[in-house]
């Protein structure tokens, strides 16, 4: 009986016991903070990348997403006609137009125009005008919503 105690004491010690300082003070470091990209800069050449279908006439070529802040950067196509639903914008977004117009409800971006929206903030539908199409670049959370 006597051993089984001694036994039991020991275990009980070994699971409560503590870890040295500066291990836990390493371990706290590396929970609390998110680690930085391994990389000192990234370079995506034009022929680089994937063009992806988000809706009809609309692509969307992600360039780079932040390890840290989860924002996205992305270049967006959007062709002759195609239209961009109403959303609502759960993180900063900022909007600069690289080519062409995109028409919201209330005002037009042209070439060289650049546009920034806070989050919580709505966007109405975006479209092009009759027979252009668009380029532009965009950086924002990724988790826009779609309004109906």
């Amino acid at each position: 009986m006597e051993l089984v105690a001694a036994v039991s004491a020991v275990e009980a010690e070994r699971v409560t016991a503590q870890p040295p300082a500066r291990v836990k003070e390493k371990l706290m470091q590396q929970i609390a903070l998110p680690k930085a990209p391994d990389l000192a800069s990234l370079i995506v050449r034009a022929a680089q990348g994937h063009w992806h279908k988000a809706l009809p006439g609309i692509e969307i070529k992600r360039l780079f997403v932040d390890p840290i802040t989860q924002g996205v950067t992305s270049l967006v196509r959007v062709a002759a006609g195609a239209i961009y639903p109403a959303h609502l914008h759960h993180g900063t977004e900022h909007l600069y137009v690289l080519d062409g117009d995109i028409v919201f409800d209330d005002h037009t971006l042209s070439s060289g125009d650049f546009e920034v929206r806070l989050p919580s903030t709505k966007h109405s539908s975006a479209t092009t005008p009759p027979g252009e199409a668009c380029l532009l670049l965009v950086i924002n959370s990724g988790h826009d919503e779609f309004l109906s």
